[in-house]
Formats: C-alpha cells, sequence, structure tokens
C-alpha cells in the first residue's frame, strides 16, 4: 500500500520548493504596466523584504521580517519599516496561496477577498528605489 502524504505537507512541499515543485522562495514581482511598482523577496530561512515606491507616494518603501506557513495560509511578521511602510514593526499580514508555479504567485487577501498576482523574476531585476543598481 503508497505512503499517502497529508494534504498539508504536500502544500507545505509545493510552497517551500520540495521534490521538484515550485517555490514560494524568491524574487517577485508586482506588477504595474510593462514594470513593477515593489518587489518581494522570501528566502528558504524564512525571511522575507519587501521594497518599492507606491503610485501615490512619492517615498520608497521597505519592510523585512520572518514569514510561515500553515497549509495555504501564508503570514508575514513586520520586524523593520520605513514609516510609509503598510505595516508598522510588530505586525502581521496573511494571505491564502490560491497559486503557485514556476512564473506566478496568486494569493487572496484575507480582509477583502481580492487576489493579486505577482511574476517571478531573477533578483538580478529588483530595482529597489534608493538603493544602488547591481
Amino acid at each position: 500500500m503508497p505512503i499517502r502524504r497529508p494534504a498539508l505537507l504536500v502544500l507545505a512541499s509545493l510552497l517551500l520548493g520540495g521534490c521538484g515543485t515550485p517555490s514560494l522562495v524568491g524574487t517577485w514581482c508586482n506588477p504595474e504596466g510593462s514594470g513593477c511598482w515593489a518587489w518581494d523577496r522570501f528566502t528558504a530561512d524564512g525571511r522575507f523584504e519587501a521594497c518599492g515606491r507606491a503610485l501615490d507616494d512619492p517615498q520608497p518603501f521597505r519592510g523585512a521580517g520572518t514569514w510561515t506557513l500553515q497549509g495555504q495560509r501564508m503570514c508575514y511578521w513586520v520586524e523593520q519599516a520605513t514609516p510609509n511602510f503598510w505595516l508598522p514593526p510588530g505586525q502581521r499580514y496573511c494571505t491564502d496561496i490560491v497559486a503557485l508555479d514556476e512564473r506566478q504567485h496568486r494569493y487572496r487577501d484575507l480582509d477583502t477577498g481580492a487576489e493579486f498576482t505577482l511574476h517571478r523574476v531573477p533578483d538580478t531585476q529588483r530595482h529597489c528605489p534608493g538603493e544602488v543598481p547591481r
């Protein structure tokens, strides 16, 4: 009889990149037109960094902290942030991952139900405002 892994372990394996499946780990573009207004980077050690410039604010923003995954629910805890980051340090934000492949990551906002799609990019394409180009 084959051994069956619980659905939670299968999804965690998918999101963390086990068994050759797509992984959430990497750099993601928040698209706007033909470019990106923000970038999110998730690392295998559970850290995240976000940076960008919102369309309605001339000041660049940055945030950093940790992320965890339980089932399809991913949560970030903000440890450091510029004053205009959308969450202050000490706050958390959770989403439901609804789709993930090598090119896209789609998630659902738990408060509004709105879905957003991010596009995977090489880390060399991440251009945080105010950062020295690589």
